[in-house]
C-alpha cells in the first residue's frame, strides 16, 4: 500500500475528509471506547484516529508510509493515547490479546484480507471486534458522474468513486463471523484547492511529473466550475462501516 501512496501525504492530510461523529457514537454505543485499546489499522494522516482518540480511546496507529504516519505524528503527537507506529495490518508487532478493537479506514481494500483475519484473531481479546469503515462518494450524484467521467479519461487504474467499499464488499463473508453495518451522511463541502487536491491525494491521480497532469488538473477545475454554487462544492458522501468479530481459522482450533 505504501508504494502507491508515496508523494501523496500532502495532499491527504489537507484535503480528505475526516469521519462523522455519528459514526463514532454508533461505535461507542457497541464498544465502549473509554479507555478501550485500540489498533487503527492503515491509520494515513490519522483522520480516524483522531475520532477513535477524542472518545478516550488508546490508539496504536499503524501505517507502512512513513510519510503518512509523519503527518498523523504532527497532529496528534500531543495527544493521550497516541502511539503511532510504522508497520502493515498482516504482521504489527502488536503483543496478543491486548486489544479491544481493530479499526480500518478506507484500507481493507489494500490488504491481504486473510492475513488480516489471522492477525485480528491473535490482537484481540475475547469479544473484541473489527470495524471496516469507508467515506463513500455517491456514483450517482451528478459532480459525481461528471468527476467520474474525468477520472476514468485520465486514470487507467480508477475503478469507482466508493474509495474501495464496492472491490471490499464481496471479502466480507468470508472475514467476518457476523458483523452489523450502519451509514451516515459525511457530505464534504469543499474550495476549488481542497477539490483538486483530495483528488490528486488517491493512488490513481497522475503524478506532477507526468505528461497529462497539467490536462488532469485543468479537466478538475472545470469539473469544479461547472458545479461550484459561489466558491464552493458539495460532493455528496456516506461514511460506510461494519462492525463484528472476525471468522475463526484452523489457527483458533
Amino acid at each position: 500500500m505504501s508504494g502507491e501512496f508515496a508523494g501523496r501525504a500532502e495532499d491527504y492530510a489537507a484535503a480528505r475528509s475526516g469521519y462523522p461523529q455519528a459514526l463514532f457514537d454508533w461505535l461507542e454505543a457497541r464498544v465502549p471506547l473509554a479507555g478501550a485499546r485500540a489498533a487503527d489499522i492503515g491509520c494515513g494522516t490519522g483522520k480516524f484516529t483522531e475520532g477513535l482518540l477524542s472518545r478516550g480511546a488508546v490508539v496504536y496507529a499503524l501505517d507502512p508510509d512513513a510519510q503518512m504516519l509523519e503527518k498523523a505524528m504532527a497532529r496528534l503527537l500531543r495527544e493521550p493515547g497516541f502511539y503511532p507506529r510504522l508497520g502493515r495490518a498482516e504482521r504489527t508487532g502488536l503483543p496478543a490479546q491486548s486489544l479491544d478493537i481493530v479499526t480500518c479506514a478506507s484500507a481493507f481494500h489494500w490488504l491481504d484480507a486473510p492475513a488480516f483475519a489471522r492477525e485480528c484473531r491473535r490482537l484481540l481479546r475475547p469479544g473484541g471486534k473489527v470495524l471496516l469503515a469507508w467515506l463513500a462518494r455517491e456514483e450517482e450524484a451528478p459532480l459525481c458522474r461528471d468527476l467520474g467521467e474525468v477520472l476514468r479519461a485520465f486514470c487507467p487504474a480508477f475503478t469507482g468513486l466508493a474509495h474501495g467499499l464496492a472491490e471490499s464488499l464481496p471479502r466480507l463473508p468470508a472475514f467476518f463471523a457476523a458483523y452489523e453495518t450502519a451509514s451516515f451522511p459525511a457530505d464534504a463541502r469543499q474550495d476549488e484547492e481542497t477539490f483538486v487536491r483530495r483528488v490528486l491525494s488517491s493512488s490513481y491521480a497522475p503524478r506532477p511529473a507526468d505528461e497529462t497532469y497539467a490536462a488532469f488538473t485543468a479537466a478538475l477545475r472545470a469539473c469544479f466550475a461547472r458545479h461550484a454554487q459561489g466558491d464552493f462544492v458539495t460532493v455528496p458522501t456516506r461514511a460506510v462501516c461494519f462492525l463484528g468479530e472476525p471468522v475463526k481459522g484452523e489457527d483458533d482450533a
